[in-house]
């Protein structure tokens, strides 16, 4: 199994179980890892994306920012939004990485 598919699949389990009853609401934004599935090829691959998806993640982002500390505190989530390529991707988006 390769890095990215690993990847891919630690995401699809952590957001399964993000799906299936524990989002949260925090600052009026439902929580929810999945909604963060347009980031998946800008963290999987070192390639920077075309810039569409790129908005539309990054767009992602700014809306979740207030649940990446829930995020972070799920391990399911945590090794999406914790590694070094999300960091990237957050810093390209302009999104600060939280301090929890």
């Amino acid at each position: 199994m390769t890095k990215a598919t690993s990847f891919v699949a630690i995401f699809l389990v952590g957001a399964m179980a993000l799906f299936l009853g524990e989002f949260l609401v925090t600052a009026q934004v439902k929580c929810n890892v999945m909604e963060l599935s347009s980031c998946v090829p800008a963290i999987s691959s070192s390639t920077p994306p075309p810039p569409s998806p790129t908005q539309k993640c990054c767009a992602k982002l700014k809306e979740q920012e207030p649940c990446f500390c829930d995020f972070l505190k799920n391990p399911l989530a945590k090794p999406y939004v914790n590694s070094t390529r999300a960091r990237e991707v957050l810093a390209i988006c302009g999104v600060p990485f939280p301090q929890c």
